[in-house]
């Protein structure tokens, strides 16, 4: 037990010299020796007893000579060889040139997220004939990161994705592997289809689901003050939220609570209480809150504390148009960048009668941004500027993904083209050419 103690100890001040960029290699060294003198001091020397030279020092020097020795020319090479490669082929273009060939037909893959998963299946594979973690690091940032990115995959996902194949120590050429067929006292090979494979396949598709289903941002979806929610408590709402704040903390991503609004008042009472524990404010994402002029006055206090707000613009509307209550919301007080349209496009519109009987079901409309966009402008006179913002720059900025909603290098590509009368005639997205003068040239599964 002691031993561990003393190891974790060794691992943490590393980690916090690393991160306080000391030079590792000197770092990782005196660690080295560290953990040597401990396991001597614990009663296992650093050399066999017919090997010793009976003086410490020297003892510390062989098993330093002997793991060189027997590193170096393995390990090392390998390490060396794969990054002398990695560093060519960038410097000959060879990794651009990759891009360009397998763009295009790796386009027809639609979702990032399908990519992710992949690659980090090919890389465990890769991972098996090639057993250095930085190694294979390196091969995959030369050959697959450069990739990923230009088929629309955020930096960081594609990093993770390949940080992430380096973690699972698999095959019969591990050290590590070996290690455990002999404690079994069995041969390697056996070892590894025995008892690694099975556990590895489990691993291995968990994980690659885990890069499916995980975006950049991390959140959960509830109803409050609607007559279809399930009315949970302050304190329950607190919990999700405390949930959601240290996953996303884990994970280095954004992460909120998306909240449709209803028409029962209380909900930002809540969320007031909320704030006052200490909870943030940004991880609280309010929409639908133009539909009801309480829900409406409501969400304007909310935003002027520092919060987002989301008004729809294809559902039902407290003002006469959704650009109204954008105008409202900005002459109240309340900061521009903190306004955010959504259109609840496909989705479900429940119709009730005079009784609250529900009739039937309507399907939530797709143009509502674009025309409210265009009301702000022709009828509120806003600067077009101003105005794109609301459903580009302040949702990609909402979000906290630097890459959305902008036009720089580096960029998502997402871009939409208007004529001079503001009518739309070009979609591009991923840097896809979606609808070209006005025809839509890529259309959905079930689009004929």
């Amino acid at each position: 037990m002691l031993g561990v103690l003393i190891t974790l100890a060794v691992v943490a001040v590393v980690a916090y010299c690393v991160l306080k960029n000391y030079y590792p290699p000197i770092i990782l060294l005196i660690a080295g020796f560290v953990m040597l003198i401990c396991a001597a001091v614990m009663g296992t020397p650093p050399m066999a007893p017919e090997k010793s030279t009976h003086f410490f020092g020297f003892d510390l020097g062989e098993a330093f000579t002997a793991l060189m020795r027997s590193r170096l020319p393995g390990l090392g090479l390998n390490i060396m060889l794969i990054a002398g490669f990695s560093v060519y082929m960038d410097r000959i273009g060879a990794s651009r040139a990759l891009v360009k060939l397998c763009v295009r037909p790796l386009q027809a893959i639609r979702s990032p997220y399908v990519l992710l998963a992949v690659t980090y299946i090919v890389g465990q594979f890769m991972a098996l004939f090639i057993n250095s973690a930085v190694g294979l690091g390196l091969l995959l940032m030369a050959s697959v990161y450069p990739l990923l990115v230009a088929l629309g995959v955020s930096r960081a996902s594609a990093a993770a994705v390949i940080g992430s194949t380096c973690c699972l120590d698999l095959g019969p050429a591990s050290s590590n592997a070996m290690r455990a067929a002999d404690l079994l006292k069995t041969d390697v090979v056996t070892y590894f289809v025995q008892d690694q494979i099975p556990v590895a396949l489990c691993v291995i598709a968990t994980v690659a689901i885990g890069h499916f289903f995980v975006p950049e941002c991390l959140g959960i979806k509830i109803e409050l003050g609607d007559h279809r929610s399930s009315f949970p408590t302050t304190q329950q709402v607190l919990a999700l939220l405390a949930d959601i704040r240290v996953g996303a903390m884990i994970a280095g991503k954004t992460g909120f609570l998306h909240i449709h609004m209803g028409n029962i008042p209380g909900a930002f009472d809540m969320f007031k209480a909320i704030v006052e524990t200490g909870m943030p404010i940004r991880h609280i994402r309010p929409t639908h809150c133009g539909r009801i002029r309480h829900v409406f006055d409501a969400a304007v206090e909310f935003a002027k504390a520092g919060g987002w707000i989301d008004i729809t613009t294809g559902a039902s509307c407290c003002f006469e148009h959704p650009a109204e209550a954008v105008v409202a919301a900005i002459d109240a007080g309340v900061d521009p960048s903190h306004i955010t349209l959504s259109t609840d496009g496909h989705g479900s519109v429940p119709r009730f009668n005079e009784k609250g009987e529900m009739i039937g079901l309507g399907v939530g409309g797709v143009d509502g941004n674009l025309l409210e966009t265009k009301r702000l402008i022709a009828e509120h006179r806003m600067p077009i500027e101003e105005t794109l913002a609301f459903t580009t720059k302040n949702v990609g900025a909402a979000l906290g993904l630097a890459d959305q909603g902008v036009v720089k290098k580096g960029a998502c590509a997402n871009a939409c083209l208007f004529d001079d009368a503001f009518e739309l005639t070009d979609v591009f997205a991923r840097g896809r050419g979606m609808m070209r003068s006005g025809e839509i040239v890529v259309k959905g599964t079930f689009e004929l």
